[in-house]
C-alpha cells in the first residue's frame, strides 16, 4: 500500500506502468541490498560480473529506467495536449517538465528519472520499513 500511495505522490496519477515498476523496484532493492564482493575488497571486482550479480542489477536497472522513461513520456504527450478539467493540478513530474522547458535549471531526462526514483525510494522504504 505504500508504494502505491508513494507512486500516486510521485507520479501524480495511477499510470499503467505503475504495478511493474513497484515490482522491479522490489527486485531491485532486494538485489542491491546484497553482497557485493568488490564492495570489500576492490581487487575482487570481476567476482561481481562472474557471479551474474552485475548483469542482473544492470537489467533491472534498464527496466526500470524504461518505465520512468514511459511515465515522462506520457506526461509529456499530456502537456502538448493541454490539460482536461480532471487533471488541472501540477504534479512533481509537471513541476520538473516545467523547469527544465523553462531552462531554469539545466535538466535533462536522466536527471529527472534520478529525482523520480529518489522520490520513489525514499518515500516508500522508509515507510514499509515502519509498517513492517
Amino acid at each position: 500500500m505504500s508504494y502505491a500511495i508513494t507512486a500516486r505522490a510521485a507520479f501524480g496519477k495511477k499510470c499503467k506502468d505503475q504495478e511493474a515498476f513497484i515490482s522491479v523496484f522490489t527486485e531491485e532493492t532486494k538485489v542491491k541490498s546484497g553482497f557485493f564482493t568488490s564492495e570489500f575488497f576492490p581487487s575482487l571486482k570481476f567476482l561481481d560480473a562472474v557471479s551474474g550479480l552485475k548483469h542482473r542489477v544492470e537489467n533491472i536497472h534498464g527496466e526500470t529506467d524504461r518505465i520512468v522513461g514511459n511515465i515522462l513520456n506520457d506526461h509529456k504527450e499530456s502537456r502538448a495536449k493541454g490539460r482536461s478539467e480532471d487533471e488541472d493540478k501540477e504534479d512533481l513530474v509537471d513541476l520538473l517538465l516545467r523547469l527544465q522547458e523553462d531552462g531554469e535549471f539545466p535538466l535533462i531526462d536522466n536527471n529527472i528519472k534520478a529525482i523520480l526514483f529518489d522520490v520513489f525510494s525514499t518515500g516508500s522504504e522508509t515507510a514499509a520499513t515502519t509498517i513492517e
